[in-house]
């Protein structure tokens, strides 16, 4: 199991940092091989110092495109081990310019040797990757110059908050979907009950057909939630099987449902709510007493229909209950 590649997308960042950390522990190996004592991190640094000649922390993080507290840390590893001196710019004193000691610029032949060898091993494996990999990275990089990604993050999330959520009643079409989206659930935290599977495999015949009602949730078309409503007596319907996928949660639908199935009930002439469940099941719980459901014993002619259920609550439709917003 690779769960970083299993992810995808999401763990992109992960991803390239892997990558990277496994071309720079080879690069590591062959430094020791040819005894050069520097870390593969300060190569960049080095390269830049030896090309340009001395520069602040600002100036080198500017030409790497890398942090200034990354810069800073790797300039105090390198200030410790000798590779680098620092002095007072003579135009501005206050600002400290870095460069490379003697001892650092008397490996610069064996360092130009490893970093063409180094530069040919990477192309090597660029070409036989099939890929060109320095062009796709430079079109992220570019896209990420054009749009940062934690504005993405907030576009996207402010996107999917803005599509309108649709409640709509079971279709036969539908059938798949709803067969899912209730097995889930209960596979989740319980085991399927010969009654879950008779709901699942026939809502029409168990719910519709006897009176009652399926709403599903869509947004954009796609079946994201679902609740139902079982007619018990003409003047009371059961809440059942109300279940938002995991990946929707954070919209409301729950609460869109809800408050969707008690406008229905109360449209229907209904004076009461019912519905049971397991005590574990406390976000719902939660949503249930926001909506004005209230705690009762299980009645006797209604004992739990299922193993799971512990917890019997009602909501009285002929109260008005202030719906939230």
């Amino acid at each position: 199991m690779d769960l970083i590649k299993d992810l995808g997308a999401l763990t992109l960042a992960s991803r390239m940092k892997r990558l990277a950390e496994r071309f720079l522990n080879d690069v590591g190996v062959v430094f020791k091989e040819r005894e050069v004592s520097i870390e593969p991190r300060w190569v960049t640094v080095y390269y830049l110092l030896a090309r340009d000649g001395a520069m602040s922390v600002v100036e080198i993080a500017r030409a790497l495109r890398i942090s200034h507290p990354a810069i800073h840390q790797i300039a105090q590893e390198m200030l410790k081990a000798g590779y680098l001196v620092q002095s007072r710019d003579s135009q501005d004193g206050r600002r400290r310019l870095l460069a490379l000691s003697d001892s650092a610029l008397e490996m610069k032949p064996q360092m130009e040797e490893l970093w063409d060898d180094i530069g040919r091993a990477a192309s090597k494996v660029i070409q036989d990757s099939g890929f060109d990999v320095l062009r796709v990275l430079e079109s992220l990089e570019w896209e990420l110059d054009q749009r940062p990604f934690h504005q993405r993050i907030r576009d996207t999330a402010k996107s999917r908050q803005q599509q309108e959520v649709v409640i709509v009643e079971y279709q036969t079409e539908m059938a798949d979907v709803y067969r899912d989206l209730v097995l889930s659930w209960v596979k989740a935290d319980y085991h399927v009950e010969p009654q879950d599977l008779e709901v699942a495999e026939d809502p029409v015949g168990t719910l519709i057909r006897p009176g009652g009602h399926v709403f599903i949730a869509q947004v954009e078309s796609e079946c994201l939630g679902t609740a139902a409503l079982r007619k018990m007596n003409d003047q009371t319907f059961e809440l059942c099987k109300m279940v938002v996928t995991p990946r929707a949660r954070g919209r409301q639908l729950g609460q869109k449902l809800m408050r969707h199935a008690i406008a229905k009930a109360r449209m229907l002439g209904a004076r009461k709510i019912v519905l049971e469940t397991n005590h574990k099941a406390e976000a719902a719980i939660k949503l249930y007493r926001k909506n004005g459901f209230q705690h009762h014993p299980f009645p006797p002619e209604h004992p739990p229909g299922f193993e799971r259920a512990d917890v019997w609550m009602e909501l009285d439709l002929s109260q008005d209950h202030s719906l939230p917003t």
